[in-house]
């Protein structure tokens, strides 16, 4: 998979993001990535499998399992004295699809510090929705965005995401998460994940499931946070400082490897 890794000065060894994009990925978040990294930590982007120009065949399913290898990239050894990464001190970010993905791989890995869910996609519930106009309108938009998508068709994405709707139910998975620090972010003026549907329902359920460290913010904005995005990063970088200082002398848990 093709990706990218932004070093932060010094000799760490580093805390490091792990940044994921969304569907189809027009939004890097470069400039986080770079702030991040100007704060000490180190940034990895990648393109998950299929995606602008990464090889295999794109998939919301073969994604998840990209995320989870990225994790492993993370941690081998080799890696962790190459770019000075601390694997002890390791955060999921994720924009839109990207926070979906993020959010089932932090629930499944207990060894990842934190999670920041911005304006992420909660899939389960807008599959659910799926019928009629509303299917023929999500193939529409799905086909707009296969431009830098490889191995798969706008019907095939409709499936797979089906096929998950049960296994990728956020909210079921909260429990899973309220052990550790979230962030979430949504914004006032998002036609793509709108905050009633897709973040407050998350946060709902991670209140519910007494969630020990939960932050969340709903900034004026759109969906790519267009006019907000100092304000945006100054959030998430913020964040991850104060756990980074919490956790640097606090040993982590042993990893639950169930994917």
């Amino acid at each position: 998979m093709n990706a990218y890794m932004y070093i932060a000065a010094g000799l760490g060894p580093h805390p490091v993001a792990l940044l994921l994009h969304g569907f189809p990925g027009n939004e890097q978040n470069g400039d986080l990535a770079q702030a991040l990294r100007s704060n000490g930590f180190n940034a990895l982007v990648f393109h998950y499998r299929g995606s602008w120009g990464s090889h295999g065949a794109f998939s919301f399913s073969n994604a998840v399992q990209d995320v989870h290898a990225a994790l492993h990239f993370l941690r081998a050894p080799e890696q962790t004295r190459k770019f000075r990464i601390d694997p002890d001190r390791i955060y999921l970010i994720g924009h839109s699809m990207g926070g979906l993905l993020a959010a089932i791989v932090f629930a499944k890995d207990s060894q990842v510090r934190g999670l920041a869910y911005l304006s992420g996609w909660n899939a389960t519930r807008e599959v659910s929705t799926w019928n009629g106009a509303e299917l023929q309108s999500v193939l529409k938009d799905f086909s707009e965005s296969m431009g830098p998508l490889r191995g798969t068709t706008p019907r095939a994405l409709v499936k797979d995401a089906r096929s998950h709707q049960a296994k990728w139910n956020l909210e079921a998975l909260a429990p899973q998460m309220a052990g550790r620090p979230v962030l979430v972010t949504a914004a006032d003026y998002d036609t793509d994940t709108p905050k009633e549907v897709h973040q407050q329902p998350l946060v709902d359920a991670l209140r519910a499931a007494h969630a020990q460290s939960l932050a969340y913010h709903i900034l004026p904005s759109d969906h790519e946070y267009s006019d907000a995005r100092v304000e945006l990063i100054a959030i998430v970088t913020d964040w991850l400082r104060e756990l980074a200082s919490a956790t640097a002398e606090t040993p982590s848990k042993s990893a639950d490897d169930s994917q």
